[in-house]
C-alpha cells in the first residue's frame, strides 16, 4: 500500500462526496507495513458504506498477509457493514511447497467469528477464497442465500461442508472449488435435510478427479438437491468405466471440443451433472464403452465426434440426436456431412428425432438445473441470442438417416434444422419431399439450439466461482486492473 499520499486523500475526498450513498468497491490490499493505518482506516469507510465489496489481500509476492498484517485486517472486518449486499473476500495463496510452509501459520488461522459485528444485515451473497471458516460459522453469514467457498488448499471434509449448511439455514445455492475431498463422518446415512438448498455446484482441478469424484459424488447425492460437478482431467484420459461406478449412467450426453480439449458434459437422472475436460483429443463416438449408451435417451455431439473409424456401440433407448456444427469467421457455413459408416449403420432402435444445428464460439454455457424463470410467449425469441447463418443440403440429410442411423420404426417422428439460412441443393423442393417421406414432422429455426449454447466454450465454467453458473450475482474473482 506504499503509495503518494495524495491517493488517499483523493480517497477520502470521493467517499465524502458521495456520502451517505451506498457503494459498489474493489478493494486490492497489498499489506505494506509502511502504509497500513492509512490503508485500513479507507478500508474501514469502505465497510460501513459498502453495497458490495470486493476485497483482495496478499503481500509483496503474491502469498496471504502474515499473521499481523492479517490480525490487523480482520479487525477491521469485524466492524458493522450495515449496507453490505455481496462480499467477496480473498485472501490470496502462494502454491509453491515453499511458500505454503512460510505461510502456514496464518493459512491455519480462521476467519474471525465476529466478522461484520456478527450481524448479517442485507448480506446475502458471499463468496471467500483463501480462508477457513470457523467451527460453528460466523453469524453474519446465517441469512446467506448464496455462498461460494475456497477453503485453504482447497481441502475439504464433509464435517466442514456440514458444519456450513447447518449454520447458513437460508442457504440456496452452494458453490465449492476443491482439490481433495475425505467424508470423514462416522456414520454413512444420509445427512440431515437442508430445507432452502437448491442447487450445488462443485469444481475440481486438473488431476483431483481420482482423490474427489469417487468421495464427493456419492455424497452429494445424499443431499437430493441437483448438483454441477466440473472436472478438468488435464491430459488424462476419461475412464468411463469408474466414472459410472460411482456417478451413474447418463441419460444425456453432450460432446463437443473447445480451443483446450474434449468436454463431456452428463446428465445423470435424477439430479446430477458432470463437466468433463480432457486434453486427449483422440475421442471419438465409436471408441465409448457400451456402457456409456445403456440408459441414453439424448445425445448432442460436435461433427468432429460424428468422423468415427468404428460403428458406436447399440444405443437401446436413445431418442434424440442432434449434431451440431462449428462455424464462426475462420469456419465455413456450410456443412457437407459424412454419409455413413464404414462398415454398417449406428443402431438405435427407438430412435425418434434426428436434429441439426450450427453454433458460434463466446457463449457462456449453462447448466442444466438452472434454476426456471418465466418463458416468453415467443419460444424463438427466447433463445434466439445467436442467429445462424449456416447452409445445408437437405439430400445430404435425407442421406444421414438413411445410411448412418437404424431405428426400428418406418419413419423418425421428427427432424429439425437450426441455425439454416439456406439451402444448396438444385431442386429444394424435389429434396423437401424426400425428406418428408422419412419424418412425419420436419421443423426449421433460423435460431441455433438451446443446447449448442457454449458448445465449443466451457472455459468459464473453470475459471469463474462455481456458484456463479446458478446465480450470476456472485462477484467475479478479477483483481481492480487486471
Amino acid at each position: 500500500m506504499a503509495s503518494p499520499p495524495n491517493k488517499w486523500n483523493r480517497l477520502r475526498v470521493l467517499l465524502a462526496l458521495s456520502d451517505p450513498d451506498p457503494i459498489e468497491a474493489h478493494v486490492s490490499l497489498d499489506a505494506d507495513p509502511l502504509d497500513r493505518e492509512a490503508g485500513l482506516e479507507i478500508l474501514g469507510t469502505i465497510l460501513s458504506r459498502a453495497a458490495s465489496l470486493r476485497l483482495h489481500t496478499y503481500n509483496y509476492r503474491l502469498g496471504p498477509p502474515s499473521v499481523d498484517d492479517w490480525f490487523c485486517i480482520s479487525s477491521v472486518l469485524c466492524k458493522p457493514a450495515p449496507f453490505l449486499k455481496t462480499l467477496l473476500l480473498h485472501r490470496y495463496e502462494c502454491l509453491t511447497p515453499i511458500c505454503r510452509d512460510a505461510d502456514a501459520d496464518v493459512l491455519r488461522m480462521p476467519l474471525n467469528p465476529s466478522i461484520l459485528a456478527g450481524q448479517p444485515s442485507d448480506l446475502r451473497t458471499c463468496c471467500l477464497r483463501g480462508v477457513i471458516l470457523p467451527v460453528g460459522g460466523c453469524p453474519a453469514f446465517s441469512m446467506l442465500t448464496t455462498f461460494d467457498y475456497h477453503r485453504v488448499d482447497r481441502r475439504l471434509r464433509s464435517t466442514h461442508l456440514l458444519d456450513v449448511l447447518r449454520n447458513m439455514p437460508r442457504l440456496k445455492i452452494l458453490g465449492l472449488s476443491l482439490a481433495r475431498f475425505k467424508d470423514d463422518r462416522a456414520t454413512k446415512k444420509r445427512p440431515f435435510e437442508h430445507h432452502s438448498l437448491t442447487r450445488i455446484s462443485t469444481r475440481t482441478v486438473r488431476r483431483g478427479m481420482p482423490k474427489v469424484g469417487p468421495r464427493l459424488l456419492p455424497f452429494l447425492a445424499q443431499l437430493g438437491v441437483p448438483t454441477l460437478s466440473a472436472f478438468d482431467l488435464g491430459y488424462s484420459e476419461v475412464d468411463w468405466d469408474a466414472i459410472m461406478k460411482y456417478a451413474g449412467r447418463p441419460v444425456t450426453l453432450r460432446v463437443s471440443a473447445d480451443r483446450w480439449g474434449e468436454i463431456f458434459d452428463m446428465v445423470i437422472e435424477p439430479h446430477c451433472q458432470l463437466w468433463l475436460r480432457s486434453h486427449c483429443d483422440s475421442y471419438d463416438l465409436g471408441g465409448f464403452p457400451a456402457s456409456l449408451f445403456a440408459r441414453l435417451a439424448s445425445i448432442i455431439i460436435h461433427e468432429s465426434i460424428w468422423d468415427v473409424d468404428r460403428v458406436p456401440p447399440s444405443a437401446p433407448v436413445l431418442l434424440r440426436l442432434q449434431v451440431v456444427f462449428h462455424h464462426g469467421p475462420v469456419t465455413p457455413n456450410y456443412s457437407g456431412l459424412a454419409g455413413g459408416w464404414p462398415r454398417s449403420a449406428w443402431h438405435c432402435p427407438q430412435l425418434e428425432c434426428v436434429e441439426f444445428s450450427f453454433a458460434r464460439s463466446g457463449e457462456a454455457r449453462k447448466a442444466a438445473f438452472l434454476p426456471r424463470v418465466p418463458v416468453a410467449a415467443d419460444s424463438e425469441a427466447v433463445h434466439d441470442d445467436c442467429t445462424g447463418h449456416g447452409t445445408i443440403a437437405l439430400s445430404d440429410i435425407s442421406a444421414f438417416i438413411r445410411t448412418a442411423v437404424r431405428f426400428d420404426a418406418p419413419r423418425l417422428r421428427m427432424v429439425r434444422l437450426y441455425g439454416v439460412s439456406a439451402v444448396v441443393d438444385p431442386d429444394p423442393a424435389a429434396e423437401f419431399i424426400a425428406l418428408h417421406d422419412m419424418t412425419d414432422s420436419i421443423e426449421t429455426f433460423t435460431c441455433v439450439s438451446p443446447e449448442s449454447s457454449g458448445m465449443f466454450d466451457f472455459y468459464n465454467a473453470f475459471t469463474v466461482p462455481p456458484a456463479e453458473i446458478f446465480d450470476p450475482s456472485v462477484p467475479s474473482l478479477n483483481m481492480p486492473g487486471m
